[in-house]
């Protein structure tokens, strides 16, 4: 969380400089941040942590990729929710329409314009990107234990 509130800040700085109070404010605060900082931040944390307990970091790692799938999509449900990272216009029967003016004015997503749920998408193949990782995980664990 403290990596992807960072590069929240980082990102939209000129607006945090100009009312630097903003940083500890409730919105902020609401506000889930910036899944790349998040993961960069987790990643860093991990391989220190794997050095220090002399694990092997690559074979560790293979081991966390499903659960970073599976935290991407939950982080996608949040920004559905949120109204941020909307899809482009059209006319299909699952279109979505944001309709919340508090969701405007926090990420700009245009209101009752019938959207592509981009989000929902990507929570979708991340979940298959997961159960595929996961059983690759599960087939190497099962592996290395026979050995």
């Amino acid at each position: 969380m403290l990596g992807a509130k960072l590069f929240m800040i980082g990102f939209d700085w000129q607006d945090y400089a100009a009312a630097p109070s903003r940083i500890f404010s409730f919105e902020t605060l609401q506000a889930a941040g910036v899944f790349q900082g998040g993961l960069i931040l987790a990643l860093i944390t991990a391989v220190l942590y794997m050095k220090q307990q002399g694990l092997a970091v690559l074979s560790t790692s293979d081991l966390f990729a499903p659960g970073v799938a599976l935290g991407h999509a939950v982080g996608r449900l949040g920004c559905f929710a949120a109204g941020c990272c909307w899809g482009i216009e059209c006319d299909l029967p699952w279109a979505v329409k944001f309709h919340d003016p508090v969701a405007f004015s926090l990420t700009g997503v245009p209101l009752e314009v019938a959207l592509h749920p981009t989000q929902l998408y990507e929570s979708g193949a991340e979940l298959l990107l997961f159960g595929f990782l996961f059983s690759l995980a599960d087939r190497k664990s099962t592996r290395l234990n026979s050995s």
